[in-house]
């Protein structure tokens, strides 16, 4: 997606400083950090969603009305992070911490090289080799095991969200939760037609949180 209001490089939030942009998305932004205190690069992610709060200066400034949006989906962002901040599987991706700095939320991540399944898919065309895809689904299928034990429910395994690492293992990332919730006022927010989202998941919200389980992500992974 390209969509200005980046913050520039050099931006300093808490000990680390942002080096680049590496994405952007309705939900906020993806950036390329590191500490002074650290050769290892991390990755910063940046709650600011479109049309409901805009950059001003360094500050992220919630627009006129759209505080409830705007601290729900917040809400959303940081439990996201805080599922996700104890190892749990080898493939699945640890949130290191929250910062609150600017008005909003950042959660950092670790940086890990490689493609997307999606990019990775899209490069090798079809068909893809078995093994490969056998592989991808042991281990997927391991770290989900390991969410369902603990009671969580991921909600958002997509070819987007899952990256393939430089030794060839997978890593699922974070599910995205914010976009479920600002969907109440942002409904372009979910892709009805993404093939990836089970039945379940296109109720309305209220029966869709009754619904949502475990069949939701094997929906996904299968899908």
């Amino acid at each position: 997606m390209n969509r200005p209001g980046a913050l520039p490089p050099g931006t300093r939030i808490a000990d680390l400083e942002l080096q680049r942009c590496i994405g952007a998305s309705p939900l906020g932004f993806d950036y390329l950090a590191h500490s002074p205190d650290s050769a290892a690069p991390c990755r910063l992610i940046e709650y600011l969603p479109a049309g409901i709060a805009e950059r001003r200066g360094a500050q992220v400034a919630v627009r006129p009305g759209a505080a409830p949006a705007f601290d729900a989906g917040r809400r959303a962002f940081q439990l996201d992070a805080d599922r996700f901040a104890l190892p749990r599987h080898e493939s699945l991706l640890v949130a290191r911490r929250l910062l609150i700095e600017h008005g909003t939320t950042y959660v950092q991540l670790p940086w890990i090289a490689g493609r997307t399944l999606a990019e990775e898919i899209e490069r090798l065309g079809a068909p893809i080799d078995a093994q490969d895809v056998r592989a991808w689904l042991r281990a997927l299928g391991g770290a989900l095991a390991q969410l369902h034990r603990g009671g969580v429910v991921h909600g958002g395994v997509s070819p987007n969200r899952i990256r393939i690492r430089a030794d060839g293992g997978v890593l699922l990332g974070l599910p995205q939760s914010a976009r479920w919730t600002l969907s109440r006022w942002r409904p372009e927010l979910i892709d009805a037609d993404d093939p990836s989202l089970a039945p379940e998941q296109l109720l309305e919200p209220s029966a869709r949180a009754q619904a949502v389980g475990p069949w939701t992500d094997v929906y996904g992974l299968a899908a």
